[in-house]
């Protein structure tokens, strides 16, 4: 909640500045365009000024859409939406009666050589400003993960290109080379083609389209990045304004209701905290069913004979991969103990190879195990321990079945 309040309050402060901006922008260009006699320079500050009053329709869409409302559950984030698509239409008008009128006036700049001079001047001034503010809304836009702010920092680039073009066609009508028309019809495609983008855009999320690749890859590999997860079945997004819904399936290799509880509120908080335009997560877990687990087994000698009680100083371990399904051993295999030769911290280096390299679901240890390092690394992986008094395994498929048995 912290977060979105924040993000709002930036938001708030940066649509202002745009008006601002646009409302000097706009001011400007139709002084200079009467001044210069630029009927292109006209049509822009037309542009300019639609912005101001597209700038204050976002700002209240953004706060109606900001309220809470018991009856909308899930927000009033679209009211953004709509506003949008409700300024890209009148965006669309605007473009065409500008561009219906275009060949209506006949004048060209008649002005003096000293007014051009200086209108391509004042203009270059105005494309360096746009530049700057330009960066700066992008940059807060990144920060706060606000994507409206980022497509208005693109939009007010447009101005820029405008300015740009303004100016050399000014420039242009210095040595007598007058296509003032041509320019202002590219300004008005320019405007239209802004307009409709916004309003597909607007569509595209009332019709509660998809959120985009990367973010979806993004929560992946958040999501993947909790050892105890085995696989991801569904992840499901929409956006509502500048807020993404999700909805995610997933397998845990947990065998606690209460440690899956958990972990979904952990996988929740790291989404959360990475993607903080997220709204809502919903979140379904359920057990991985493996078909295949091995079980890790300390031994005294390179035989499965004798079971080693000290299990940080086992000088061999067996791993053995065992068949849920038909109920059978599929393979064996003896390692050396590769950390024995340790001094320090040997019985958590242990556990840990037998983890990362040998991928144990099951560890067979005497009682001795409670309470000691190996032990604790275990249980911090939800790995299940099989406690055995036993000191020699007399039939190997009889042990194994009551290791898996007590799962």
């Amino acid at each position: 909640m912290e977060n979105k309040n924040l993000s709002n309050k930036i938001i708030y402060l940066v649509t202002t500045y745009s008006i601002i901006l646009n409302t000097a922008l706009a001011i400007t260009k139709y002084f200079l365009g009467k001044y210069s006699g630029s009927t292109a320079l006209t049509a822009d500050a037309v542009h300019s000024g639609l912005d101001v009053f597209s700038s204050f329709i976002v700002l209240s869409g953004i706060y109606l859409s900001s309220r809470k409302v018991k009856n909308y559950p899930y927000g009033l984030y679209k009211i953004e939406n709509f506003t949008s698509a409700f300024v890209s239409i009148l965006i669309i008008l605007t473009a065409f009666e500008i561009g219906k009128g275009i060949f209506e006036n006949s004048k060209s700049l008649n002005s003096s050589f000293e007014s051009k001079i200086i209108t391509i001047a004042i203009l270059c001034l105005i494309t360096f400003v746009i530049f700057l503010y330009s960066r700066f809304e992008r940059k807060i836009g990144i920060k706060y993960s606000a994507p409206g702010i980022i497509a208005d920092s693109e939009h007010i680039k447009s101005d820029m290109l405008s300015m740009l073009v303004l100016a050399v066609n000014i420039l242009l009508n210095i040595f007598k080379i007058n296509i003032d028309k041509y320019i202002t019809m590219a300004i008005v495609v320019l405007i239209a083609y802004s307009g409709w983008k916004l309003l597909k855009e607007s569509i595209m999320v009332l019709l509660d389209v998809s959120i985009d690749y990367n973010t979806i890859e993004e929560i992946r590999s958040i999501i993947m990045s909790f050892p105890q997860v085995s696989e991801i079945t569904k992840i499901k997004g929409r956006k509502a304004g500048r807020y993404i819904f999700i909805e995610i399936d997933v397998k845990f290799d947990i065998v606690t209701l209460e440690e899956a509880h958990k972990l979904s509120n952990m996988i929740e908080e790291e989404i959360y905290d990475n993607l903080p335009n997220i709204d809502s997560i919903t979140l379904h877990y359920e057990p991985y069913e493996k078909q295949q687990i091995k079980i890790a087994i300390p031994l005294q000698k390179p035989e499965i004979k004798e079971i080693s009680k000290k299990f940080g100083e086992s000088p061999y371990f067996a791993f053995i991969t065992y068949d849920l399904k038909d109920k059978k051993i599929l393979n064996q295999e003896i390692c050396s103990n590769e950390k024995i030769n340790l001094s320090e911290k040997r019985g958590i280096n242990v556990a840990l190879w037998i983890l990362e390299n040998k991928k144990a679901d099951i560890i067979v240890a005497s009682p001795d195990i409670f309470n000691s390092a190996p032990y604790f690394v275990f249980k911090a992986n939800n790995k299940k321990i099989y406690t055995s008094d036993a000191t020699n395994i007399i039939n190997i498929k009889d042990f194994i079945d009551c290791a898996v048995e007590s799962m």
